[in-house]
């Protein structure tokens, strides 16, 4: 059984038109799920993409877990176990997208909500 320790917005972008990467820092996270939202700006195109890291420094992309961004929609990727660090990686093709992520970090041995906050960080990158 675990708990969710933090259930937060990390990044929230209005037509964005340059690469943006966010940095999710998850140390004592077992699992984290991740909601990515976007919306194009007119003919706006673009990938969104999560990489991992154990420290913090060289990132690897995760295999399938990325969206090309052509339509409105919402993506959830769930990841058990998770690595220490997490990137959401928004590459931009041509045009503008409006996107947000929010995740649902939780703990294994966190048995209520009550016990404890663990607080996932986040960083631009």
């Amino acid at each position: 059984m675990s708990c969710i320790v933090d259930n937060s917005n990390v990044v929230s972008s209005i037509n964005q038109t340059l690469t943006e990467g966010t940095v999710l820092d998850l140390q004592d996270i077992d699992i984290v799920s991740v909601s990515v939202t976007y919306s194009p700006v007119l003919t706006g195109t673009a990938t969104i993409a999560l990489y991992e890291s154990v420290d913090g420094t060289n990132y690897v992309a995760i295999s399938g877990l990325t969206v090309n961004v052509s339509s409105p929609g919402t993506t959830i990727w769930h990841l058990a176990p998770v690595s220490r660090f997490l990137k959401i990686l928004f590459t931009p093709t041509s045009g503008g997208v409006t996107y947000s992520a929010t995740i649902n970090a939780r703990n294994n041995s966190v048995k209520s909500n009550a016990d404890v906050i663990i607080p996932v960080t986040s960083t631009a990158s």
